[in-house]
Order: structure tokens, then sequence, then C-alpha cells
């Protein structure tokens, strides 16, 4: 029972999604303690203890539901088109700053929680200090720090090159020492000129080594993998999150294969398909060739975008019926995906086959549990983080209702 004077928070909506998969309460409330949730069910089942006083927050046309989880961002990043080589020649102390715009602005769409993929240094570190010292405003994070790659691989210009089973067990714990949450790897190529998306970069032997020292010291390791033969030494190596997973042969070529799309399943391993940031660009190049046109060229990017997004949300299509574990994380701030906006990645998840729920436990129950913080977030239930959103409207009806943010709290601390 609260001492006298001590407040409570109520926070009541028309429905309450309490994102462990049943259906929602209406006209229901949650009930928060300081920074934890007390009670989550009807209003009118909340009983509230003799003697506390009670802060209402009465939201009549909304629902409340767990703070979004962003499985996949980079904080670095200004989501504008601009790619990472032009990125990565600012100066660190404007990457720190973009970053920490970028957290704020997540933060007030209703991202709780994210997870990020890479950044340059020690830049994502030093936010995440910031935060936890009170100095600056964002989510939990989750980090990596930056990527581990090969000499020359797909993002070395964050400073994570490490080649060889010694070296790479060497920068695993580099990574660890500096304060990482969780080790990233690049297991193919991607965007990076001279990097190659559709051929494996890493040996098994080097996988196996960085996967092996990462839980070694308890660590999860998330690997971005662009082709077939490197899922199928992510597999091999027992990761435990493939990032993209796209199903392509060594000529860039799709091909989807259903047995290793049952071998995913089956090992239970996390999938994080990044679908919108792919849309986004097409997007971006068709508004732009309505505005202005567009030079031959750019027309030929956006119809090569528009394309890929199609492949990509078919091969997403085929790994969830096969039943693999599928978790939201959009590759928020590449390319033209901005912070603020991860409800697209969300609705991308619905458009390639999941229903309404199942998309919103994506970016909350399940995406918690991909970080290893399901005990902390990711639900509301009683003893968890207080981190809640209120959208208006219901998301089950249309999941762009994500957008329409009415409050935010983290913590139990009201951020909009």
């Amino acid at each position: 029972m609260r001492p006298e004077g001590r407040n409570l928070q109520l926070i009541k909506g028309a429905h309450v999604i309490d994102g462990r998969g049943g259906h929602p309460v209406e006209q229901g409330a949650v009930l928060v303690d300081a920074t934890r949730i007390v009670q989550v069910g009807s209003a009118d089942s909340i009983s509230v203890p003799e003697g506390a006083h009670v802060v209402e927050h009465s939201f009549p046309e909304c629902t409340v539901l767990p703070g979004l989880v962003d499985a996949h961002t980079h904080l670095n990043m200004p989501g504008d088109g601009r790619g990472l080589m032009e990125v990565m020649e600012e100066p660190d102390d404007l990457l720190l700053l973009r970053s920490a715009v970028n957290a704020d602005v997540a933060l007030r769409s209703g991202v709780t929680t994210l997870r990020d993929n890479g950044g340059r240094g020690e830049t994502t570190l030093s936010l995440k200090r910031a935060l936890e010292a009170g100095v600056s405003a964002g989510p939990r994070l989750n980090l990596c720090g930056w990527p581990i790659t090969i000499t020359g691989g797909h993002c070395w210009p964050m400073g994570g090159e490490a080649d060889r089973a010694d070296g790479v067990r060497t920068a695993v714990r580099y990574a660890i020492r500096q304060g990482v949450d969780y080790i990233k790897v690049m297991a193919t190529g991607g965007s990076t000129p001279n990097t190659f998306p559709f051929l494996p970069s890493y040996t098994l032997e080097e996988l196996r080594s960085i996967v092996e020292e990462a839980h070694r010291f308890g660590k999860l390791v998330g690997v971005h993998c662009r082709c077939t033969a490197g899922v199928v030494n992510v597999l091999d190596a027992g990761a435990d999150m493939l990032i993209h997973c796209t199903l392509r042969e060594a000529d860039g070529s799709w091909r989807f294969r259903p047995d290793l799309a049952e071998r995913i399943a089956e090992a239970g391993v996390w999938v994080n398909p990044t679908l919108h940031v792919v849309r986004s660009t097409y997007w971006a190049l068709r508004h732009r060739r309505e505005a202005e046109g567009l030079s031959p060229e750019l027309d030929a990017g956006m119809e090569a975008a528009k394309k890929d997004w199609e492949d990509q949300l078919e091969n997403c299509r085929q790994l969830i019926k096969a039943g693999a574990r599928m978790v939201a994380g959009g590759d928020t701030g590449w390319s033209y995906f901005r912070f603020g906006e991860f409800a697209y990645e969300v609705e991308a998840l619905h458009l390639a086959g999941v229903r309404p729920m199942e998309a919103l436990l994506s970016a909350t129950r399940d995406a918690a549990a991909s970080l290893g913080m399901a005990d902390l977030v990711g639900t509301l239930e009683a003893g968890k983080e207080a981190d809640i959103l209120v959208v208006r409207g219901s998301p089950l009806d249309n999941l762009l209702e994500l957008l329409n943010v009415e409050a935010v709290f983290k913590g139990g601390e009201k951020v909009v």
C-alpha cells in the first residue's frame, strides 16, 4: 500500500492493447506507480490503494498500447537520401548531435525503445550516456556501437573492420569493453561502394568465432545478410537475428528457397526484413518525378526500387508462410526512411501477410524479446516499465493510426 501523498497515474483509453496477443480491453486503463506499471485492465476494475493520490490521464477516443520498439535504426543517418559515404565525411560531433535529434524525434513518435544497428565510433554510446545523465531525451537504447565488418566491408567507415578468427574475437571483446549491448555483424556486403551484397564476406569460421565469443559474454548477435549463401552461413554460425534476410543468388536474382525458409523457422532465429526502407526510396523518387522530373538515371533507379520493394515484400510473405519469427525494425535513418515514421514498417509487415495484431506484436512484445529486453518493456504488465503510447483511433483498424500520436510515456514520465 502506498504512503499517503505519493502520486499514482491512471491512464485511461477507449481501448487498451496490452501487447500480449489477446483482445483489446474496452474502456481500459493502466495504473502506474512512479516508473512501473501496477495494474492493467478495465477502468472500473483498477483498485487504487487507500490514501494514494491519483493523477488521471483520460483519452476517450484513443488506444493505449505499449511503447513501440524499433529493432533496426541508424541514429547517425539523416533519412534524407544521402548515402553512407557522404554522411561519414561529417565530424563526430555533428553525427552525435544528429543522433540526439533523431532519438528525440523517435521518442515523440512513440518509439520508447530502439536498437541502433551501427554508428561511427562511440557516437551512439556517448548519446546513451547523455540520456542516462538526463542531458538529452530519447528512447531506451540497445547499441552495438559499430558493426563488425571485413576490411573494406559494408559500413567500414564506422570503424569496425576485423579479419580472421582471432581478429574478430578481439573485435568482439573490444566492443564489449566499450559497453555495447549486442554485437552487429556484416555477413555480406551492402550499399557501401566496392562491397558485394550478394556474396558472403566473412567465412563460416569467422562468423562462428564472433557468435561464440559474444554468447560467451551473454551478448546477442544480429547479422546483416543480403544473399542466400550468407543466410546459410549465419544459420550455421548460430546467430540470433537475421537482418534483411533476402534470398538472392550471387548474380542478384531472387530465388526463394522453401527448404531454407523451413530451416529459418525451425531454428527460431528472429528475422528483421527491413521492408519500408526500400519503399521509402521508391516513394521519394516518385514524388520528385511528379514535382520536377527525373534524369534517365534516377528514373531507372526509381523503377529498380519499386521492383525491389515488390520482390522483398514477396520474399517476406513466403518467409511468414513458412513460420519465420518476424520482428519490426525499419533500418530507420537509412536512405529516405526518416525517424518518426516507424509506423510504415509496421504497416509493411501487414502488407506482407500478418494480421494487424501480429504486426503490432512484432513492434512491441516480439521486438523487445528479440533485443533480450522482454522482462523490461514490450507489453503492458504489472512490474514492467511504464513505456506507453496513446494514439487516436484504433491501429487494429488502420495501422497508420500509429502516426496519430496523442501521448507518450517513458518510464511513467509523460513526453508528449
